[in-house]
């Protein structure tokens, strides 16, 4: 249903999208993941309203559970109720919020760890040792089947 007093599209080209959205007084979204780590990659704090499910529109909980971690980290603002969508909107219009400079990412550490450190090159004898397991595997379980084909 069409929001009085907001522009409205159903459907728009994804850059377009993203233009609109760094423009807007305020951003409301659904709580598909894809759509607000699109929001964080601008530096747009959206109000999500996660799908619950039952009426069809999503199997389970996760955009319910997806939207509490987000929330918890400053990414989004979660609203629940009509009233606490009603609050963060008018906070939206009345205030404006950009996303924090650093938002946390739980594990990007550890993953940038075990990225940055260098590539451990296997040995010629264990490539040959793991290929000899694999010819032996192989080999047992055709004979298992009657032979080969």
């Amino acid at each position: 249903m069409p929001g009085r007093g907001a522009e409205n599209h159903d459907l728009l080209p994804y850059g377009q999208f993203l233009d609109l959205c760094r423009e807007a007084d305020a951003v409301v979204l659904q709580g598909g993941a894809g759509a607000v780590m699109d929001m964080r990659s601008i530096g747009v704090v959206p109000i999500v309203v996660p799908r619950v499910p039952g009426g069809g529109e999503v199997v389970d909980e996760h955009q319910l559970v997806f939207a509490q971690e987000m929330d918890a980290l400053g990414v989004i603002r979660r609203a629940l109720t009509y009233e606490e969508f009603a609050r963060l909107l008018d906070e939206a219009l009345l205030e404006g919020r950009k996303a924090p400079a650093e938002i946390a990412t739980p594990g990007a550490d550890r993953v940038e760890a075990l990225l940055s450190r260098p590539v451990r090159r296997i040995t010629v004898w264990l490539t040959l040792r793991r290929m000899a397991k694999t010819g032996v595997r192989i080999l047992r379980t055709r004979l298992r089947r009657g032979g080969p084909r």
